[in-house]
């Protein structure tokens, strides 16, 4: 959906260069159906706070996938989400059950993606990307940014994310900062 709303904003974007009002009424309707698939989608499903939970092997596991697989690692940023009382940690919960986590810190208005993974079984249904907007909403925040490699670029790049190369900032590791602005 968020490739599809990018798309729309481009091409009302053209169309209505010098009419605003024009250009946000064109939104309307896909907008109006995004709310009512997220309604339905998270009808059986929360956003939870799962911080205090954060050392329950779900959580863990789900950590590993977007801090490496590094027990070192995992574990360091386990500390950090303990220690650092800015960095926040949500779970997507379905019947029970954790399938997803972000983790973010605020910066005024500006969300900073920390981590975010979907369990290998959840995946490519759309969860990331519902995880992000609800935590914008959340936050009430005007812009997304995180960073990350070519294992998840082509995630940020399908959310509506603008997507700039860093580089190799580590040997043989490009990185890359992605952006999302909130109109």
């Amino acid at each position: 959906m968020a490739k599809e709303y990018a798309d729309l904003k481009v091409e009302l974007a053209s169309k209505y260069a010098n009419d605003p009002g024009s250009y946000s009424n064109g939104k309307e309707d896909l907008i109006k159906e995004i709310d009512e698939k997220a309604f339905q989608f998270f009808e059986r499903r929360q956003m939870i706070n799962i911080k205090n939970r954060i050392e329950q092997p779900t959580i863990i596991e789900l950590l590993a996938f977007c801090a490496g697989s590094s027990s070192d690692r995992v574990e360091q940023t386990v500390e950090d989400y303990k220690e650092q009382n800015e960095l926040e940690l949500y779970g997507f919960e379905a019947e029970g059950k954790v399938i997803g986590i972000i983790g973010y810190r605020m910066h005024e208005n500006q969300m900073e993606l920390k981590h975010i993974a979907v369990s290998p079984e959840q995946r490519y249904k759309g969860i990331g990307s519902l995880m992000i907007n609800a935590m914008m909403n959340l936050t009430k925040s005007d812009q997304v940014i995180a960073e990350t490699d070519d294992d998840a670029v082509d995630f940020y790049r399908s959310s509506g994310f603008t997507i700039y190369s860093l580089g190799e900032k580590y040997p043989g590791v490009e990185r890359y900062r992605c952006e999302f602005e909130v109109e």
